[in-house]
């Protein structure tokens, strides 16, 4: 809770975050549904929905969601991205609560939010050490985001920073568009729900079909042409933005030229007065 009261967020985002830090344990694992988050906080299960995707935006939590053997989904798992350690303050008395630790009331399926950005198979929870909470989350290390950007890979949203470094390790050995495909491949079947094993095994047998040839991009074209799409749009916005740029100063020199003309008029006014003023004398 303490995590939770030191985010700066607007009010009901904040509401939202404090429901689930309520509902975490120590390490800031919860898996409530929406409907349950949404009674906490007097909001809708749409608002819910679009307030859990802004906080994994955020980098603020990540979100897993999880399957029954038989292959139902059931609530989803939030993992809050806890820095340097902290762990969450005790929560309330827990007598009215179910008796599974980091559930908010009942874990009902019915509004499973679509935040989800990873899936795995659902197996009973493992503790969490300190060690290991801070490496989970969206928010990549230092280290991560340096070995991006020297890759220049666009990864899909809610890998871990742990994931991110396994998958820069394997993605390497291939050309930067077949492996920048193969992610794309990853991402579509994350946003879909088709990842059973978790995203690195997914994602090593990717690798082996696109070192062996067999690799043919599916689902993963929409997310480039969407990528596509998304660069050509910010390539508009800061043609937009330079353009403005280049009026506002064009403005600005315009302004200053009508005042030196202006000065320059006044002190000819005054020449001239001051002549005529000779004259007459």
């Amino acid at each position: 809770m303490n995590w939770a009261w030191g985010q700066a967020l607007p009010p009901t985002p904040k509401l939202v975050l404090m429901a689930l830090a309520d509902a975490a344990d120590d390490h800031g694992v919860c898996w409530p549904s929406a409907a349950t988050l949404a009674r906490k906080c007097s909001v809708s299960t749409r608002t819910v929905r679009r307030i859990l995707q802004e906080l994994v935006q955020r980098g603020l939590i990540d979100t897993e969601a999880r399957f029954r053997k038989d292959g139902s989904r059931t609530a989803n798992r939030y993992v809050m991205a806890l820095r340097g350690g902290d762990t969450m303050s005790p929560g309330p008395v827990t007598r009215n609560r179910a008796p599974t630790p980091g559930c908010l009331g009942p874990c009902d399926i019915r509004d499973t939010p679509r935040t989800t950005t990873r899936s795995v198979t659902e197996s009973p929870p493992l503790p969490f050490s300190a060690s290991v909470a801070p490496a989970i989350g969206t928010c990549p290390t230092a280290d991560v985001v340096s070995s991006e950007r020297t890759s220049s890979f666009d990864y899909p949203w809610g890998l871990s920073p742990l994931e991110r470094t396994a998958a820069h390790k394997m993605l390497v050995t291939l050309s930067p568009v077949l492996a920048q495909e193969v992610l794309d491949e990853l991402g579509a079947n994350l946003e879909r729900g088709a990842v059973r094993g978790g995203s690195v095994p997914y994602l090593r047998a990717l690798v082996t079909r696109a070192r062996a040839g067999t690799f043919v991009p599916g689902s993963g074209l929409r997310i480039t042409e969407r990528r596509k799409a998304r660069l050509q749009a910010e390539a508009r916005l800061r043609q937009a933005e330079v353009a403005s740029r280049k009026e506002a100063v064009r403005q600005a020199g315009d302004a200053t030229q009508g005042a030196k003309d202006n000065a320059l008029l006044h002190r000819l006014a005054a020449i001239r007065n001051r002549c005529s003023g000779q004259r007459g004398n």
